[in-house]
């Protein structure tokens, strides 16, 4: 009897344990270097869309303006070859002179809204010439709208976090960064947050520039099908083992 006992637990062990194996994980990367696949709008207020993984990410482009530069207004979100970049209603539409997202005379922000909770693994940015590449960011579960008229002091009271700093150097080229954001569906990014901006010269080294090349999702693995077939398979033999244990007893 204490046999069969044994036999029984070392089998539902097995079962667990193969349960308890994940598939391997795949990341989820939108390429923000390619061309929306669906867009809302033009000019300010406009939105693009890009869908990876089953997931479409929706993505705004928003300024502070107004007094301190405290009050956030629509801006333009633009694709281009090197990324999202950003128009705020300083620049005028299409501001072909400089589209970086950046913290020249406004400060400028893309706000990412998911169709699904997502676990943000990084973002890569580009600034093409050589520019500072500090950041600034906020995750949360804001799904209800822009964000006109609000400001930073109330990103709290949307379902945002805290803020995020990341100081880099300043070059020509790309950068990773990861990113702390799990179970979230909207992530605010953007060029250093501060009450005072750069220069407003275009050519300023010390301001921070940059397209938004890339992001990632790590998606929280999944049992694969063949183990959830073991574990069914698994069950049925252990039901069945019992019953017979509880005849011979």
């Amino acid at each position: 009897m204490v046999l069969k006992r044994l036999a029984a637990i070392a089998l539902l062990s097995g079962i667990l344990t193969a349960y308890g194996t994940p598939s391997e994980a795949v990341l989820i990367t939108w390429d923000f270097t390619a061309a929306p696949s669906a867009s809302s709008g033009s000019g300010y207020g406009n939105v693009y869309g890009f869908t990876a993984g089953g997931i479409t990410v929706a993505v705004s482009s928003w300024g502070l303006t107004g007094n301190s530069m405290t009050t956030f207004q629509a801006a333009q979100v633009l694709s281009t070859a090197y990324g999202l970049g950003s128009c705020n209603q300083g620049e005028g539409v299409n501001c072909t002179s400089d589209p970086r997202l950046d913290n020249v005379g406004q400060l400028e922000f893309l706000l990412f809204q998911f169709s699904a909770p997502v676990d943000l693994k990084q973002i890569v940015i580009n600034p093409k010439d050589t520019f500072d590449r500090d950041v600034s960011y906020w995750v949360g579960n804001y799904q209800t709208g822009g964000l006109t008229g609000k400001g930073l002091s109330g990103l709290s009271g949307l379902g945002f976090g805290s803020l995020q700093s990341r100081p880099n150097s300043a070059s020509s080229s790309p950068l990773t960064l990861s990113l702390t954001g799990n179970s979230v569906t909207s992530l605010l990014f953007g060029a250093q947050a501060a009450l005072t901006t750069c220069s407003t010269s275009t050519t300023d080294p010390g301001c921070d520039r940059f397209y938004i090349k890339s992001l990632t999702d790590d998606p929280v693995p999944t049992p694969e099908p063949g183990t959830l077939l073991l574990l069914g398979s698994g069950l049925v033999g252990v039901t069945a083992f019992g019953r017979r244990l509880r005849k011979r007893g």
